[in-house]
């Protein structure tokens, strides 16, 4: 299965066994992964201090902690995606802990194909999260050129005395003269009325 959508993944895993069956797991199935690897807790939150990374994969337990609570660290600090696999007997115990951080718990042992349902599930929040980061990103982005033009609008009633609909026509007019957007011309007339 061919997939365009590429994230960057970290695998945290006390052994090197672990480590490399989940980076072949990834492999094999073509994705297009930057992955990294970890086999601490200490060292996954210093590798997370200067990388983030869409997808983390920790298998318990690591080889200075469990596992649990660098997974409700890096969920805490970060909007990565996080599976963490763990025995039965681990699962039932943190459970309701680490459901409360919308973190998807594994229980081992487990198979390969289940293994790359719960990845690939993991990945479509991935795919949501950075939908919804953009959309608000531009969201934001509109709101402030709203404000500026809102704010260049008060200018021109209060300098030149125009009324509201005088202003909003004016910024509409240059905007379509100067072929350029409105929050463009508002900026304009800030700088200008400010001078």
């Amino acid at each position: 299965m061919k997939n365009d959508f590429y994230v960057s993944v970290l695998i945290v895993s006390g052994s090197d066994k672990g480590q490399y069956l989940l980076k072949n797991l990834l492999l094999e199935h073509h994705y297009g992964y930057q992955i990294k690897t970890c086999n601490s807790g200490s060292e996954a939150r210093r590798e997370l201090l200067n990388q983030s990374y869409d997808l983390v994969l920790i298998n318990t337990p690591l080889q200075d902690e469990f596992g649990d609570k660098l997974a409700i660290h890096i969920k805490e600090q970060t909007n990565s995606e996080i599976l963490i696999f763990m025995k039965n007997e681990n699962y039932e115990l943190t459970f309701d802990t680490i459901m409360k951080y919308a973190i998807f718990p594994v229980s081992k042992p487990i198979s390969k194909d289940i293994a790359l349902q719960a990845i690939n599930l993991a990945k479509i929040n991935t795919m949501k999260t950075k939908m919804f980061i953009e959309e608000k990103q531009k969201l934001e982005k509109k709101i402030e050129e709203l404000k500026l033009v809102s704010k260049a609008k008060c200018a021109l009633i209060e300098i030149k005395k125009m009324t509201e609909d005088e202003a909003h026509k004016y910024i509409e007019q240059e905007a379509m003269n100067q072929r350029c957007k409105r929050i463009e011309v508002a900026l304009n007339i800030l700088k200008r009325l400010q001078e």
